[in-house]
């Protein structure tokens, strides 16, 4: 219902006014409101903005206790869950995404122009951390005729990724093919972002 406000008395305020006799409906007025407003009406306002040192054991057991509407996000620490506490099917059923986790997976496809006849070939990557953003380059290692070539070339991810706010914590080469006279590969990175 809200804040109680003591209804007017004789002679004006919300006081009796010392030598003035009280009226009946003055002192049931004054009753009244305030059985009408602890039966079933009371509300935030009647209670301290802070402090108010209500005990968990005056809170209603389930299922009318606090609800998951009533947490604020964020509000529940690690220190409070109980060790064990939370099953493996809990965890899948969280169905953690990439998002969540802060990973960014990036892939660079790119062509390296090794000369006709190739025979075979080995195709890896590596990271290249000289620079403020993180990249990387695809390595060939060619034969043909008995001969071996080394080849490389940069494989930079088409977003930037800054060394001071992502980790790479992943790096691969996926589907290397060739088709003469290109080996051609995707560099695959995986980010995770910092907190």
């Amino acid at each position: 219902m809200g804040f109680i406000v003591r209804p007017t008395k004789l002679g004006g305020g919300t006081d009796v006014v010392s030598g003035n006799k009280v009226k009946a409906s003055e002192w049931n007025g004054d009753i009244n409101t305030a059985y009408s407003e602890i039966n079933g009406n009371l509300d935030s306002s009647n209670i301290k903005s802070s402090g108010a040192g209500i005990k968990g054991t005056q809170l209603a057991s389930a299922p009318d206790g606090v609800a998951t509407v009533n947490l604020n996000d964020g509000s529940v620490s690690t220190a409070k869950i109980i060790d064990a506490a939370v099953t493996t099917p809990k965890v899948l059923a969280a169905s953690l995404g990439e998002d969540k986790l802060k990973i960014t997976i990036h892939s660079k496809t790119v062509s390296i122009n090794t000369g006709t006849g190739v025979t075979s070939f080995i195709a890896h990557c590596y990271a290249d951390d000289t620079g403020v953003n993180w990249t990387g380059r695809l390595a060939l290692t060619t034969e043909k005729s008995g001969a071996f070539g080394l080849w490389s070339a940069a494989a930079t991810p088409t977003s930037s990724f800054p060394k001071a706010t992502y980790d790479l914590i992943g790096i691969y080469v996926k589907n290397p093919s060739y088709a003469d006279p290109n080996v051609t590969a995707t560099v695959v990175y995986i980010f995770i972002q910092k907190t």
